[in-house]
């Protein structure tokens, strides 16, 4: 889908441009719905436009959003009732509208009828907005960067150990959709615990070490120094991920994705240049019997919003190597 939506913008860039209005080209003629790359003008600005039959009964809500506008427009076209048209308003966010269009039209590619092409794109445009509202002119913060550090770090282990699972482990870093842990896949999940010199751990809440449905949990910590200058940046993280997932586009796209979803977005990379990171220690512990946990299963009922800290130098007899980790993966 990337190449034709390359394709579909080099066309666009051939055409000749109007004083106003738009000119568009087809993605994909293959989509069960007419989905278009558009040029809007004066402003020259980058839009996806969505076709609309005359018997379509629900549209999205028009918004003005962070970067992105979603509007209706009509049609004199015969057969197409108006277009949903979402353009980029700010064109600092153009490589995060990249990324929409191709998890949008991607997506889209899975429906097998114009109402259900429509209906995912809606719900795949709902789940950005929500994305899009945590966005920060100022990056995130040092304790949001530390934790995307830490996941990555677990992820690029994985997919080094795993060569030929690129895609399962992406699938699996489930971290920035704010699952239970921040991987999980079929019997077993991996809860990541970045900190900088403490053996005490923040459990977000009764969830996080709950091994319910799994056949294995392991909590990994790792302790990291932060230096200004030296050191792994998220940037690293991130290129060296890239490169290990290039040759599969589903899993770099992902990838992209999740990266998205974790509040970190490549035009704002700068932010991240300096901060570096160093691994000082690392151990990794299976979560059963005798770990100190409150889970849904042991909370009293009537108590909610469980946050609590557990303090891993109680735990060092759940103590597992990292290849007893490994070999309990399953895909």
């Amino acid at each position: 889908m990337k190449e034709l939506i390359n394709e579909a913008w080099d066309r666009l860039a051939q055409q000749n441009s109007p004083r106003k209005g738009y000119v568009k080209t087809l993605v994909d003629a293959s989509l069960q719905i007419p989905a278009f790359l558009a040029m809007v003008f004066p402003k020259r600005e980058r839009a996806l436009l969505i076709a609309i039959s005359q018997n379509v009964r629900s549209l999205p809500e028009p918004f003005t959003g962070k970067g992105m506008k979603l509007q209706l427009l009509s049609s004199q076209e015969d057969q197409i009732q108006g277009y949903v048209m979402l353009a980029l308003s700010d064109s600092s966010f153009s490589q995060v509208f990249d990324v929409f269009l191709e998890d949008c039209l991607n997506a889209i590619s899975t429906g097998t009828s114009k109402s259900a092409c429509l209906k995912i794109f809606t719900e795949r445009l709902d789940i950005w907005k929500r994305m899009l509202e945590t966005y920060s002119e100022t990056g995130l913060s040092l304790s949001a960067q530390q934790g995307l550090f830490g996941e990555m770090i677990i992820l690029m282990r994985l997919l080094k150990k795993f060569p030929d699972k690129s895609l399962e482990l992406v699938t699996a870093w489930q971290g920035p959709d704010k699952f239970h842990q921040d991987f999980q896949s079929k019997d077993w999940g991996i809860e990541v615990k970045t900190t900088t010199g403490s053996d005490a751990v923040i459990i977000a809440n009764e969830n996080q070490l709950s091994a319910a449905g799994l056949n294995h949990l392991f909590l990994w910590h790792l302790v990291v120094e932060r230096n200004k200058g030296q050191g792994a940046t998220l940037n690293d993280l991130v290129a060296e991920l890239k490169s290990i997932t290039l040759n599969i586009p589903e899993a770099t796209h992902l990838l992209n994705i999740r990266l998205a979803a974790s509040g970190y977005y490549g035009h704002q990379s700068l932010l991240y240049e300096e901060t570096g990171y160093f691994i000082r220690q690392e151990s990794t512990y299976t979560v059963e019997d005798g770990f100190p946990a409150l889970t849904s299963q042991n909370v009293p009922s009537g108590i909610s919003e469980v946050r609590y800290t557990v303090n891993l130098s109680f735990c060092s007899h759940l103590i597992v190597d990292v290849e007893t980790v490994y070999s309990s993966l399953n895909f």
